[in-house]
């Protein structure tokens, strides 16, 4: 289970990078899958 703090960076970190891509038009690695910093997110493609 991820503690609150690791949690919100997580979550901090994906929306704005979704924003960044979709908003601005930037490059979004972050996005791209897993990093080696947040291993416990999972990426579900459809």
């Amino acid at each position: 289970m991820l503690g609150d703090a690791v949690g919100y960076q997580i979550t901090r970190e994906c929306v704005g990078a979704f924003f960044e891509l979709h908003l601005c038009g930037k490059q979004a690695p972050r996005l791209d899958g897993p990093t080696a910093s947040a291993p416990e997110v999972r990426f579900h493609r459809g």
